[in-house]
């Protein structure tokens, strides 16, 4: 999974929103997977 970053200009949410763009073009995600939840996905942020 791509990191999150806090401290970066872009807000968190546009971060995932592109993060989730990108893992289903790249196939990461494909239909009937589950996304990570928001612990998850923060917990390398924190």
């Amino acid at each position: 999974m791509k990191s999150l970053s806090k401290s970066s200009q872009i807000p968190l949410y546009q971060q995932v929103v592109e993060w989730i763009r990108e893992s289903i073009y790249t196939g990461d995600l494909v239909e009937d997977d589950r996304i990570p939840s928001e612990y998850q996905v923060m917990l390398p942020t924190y």
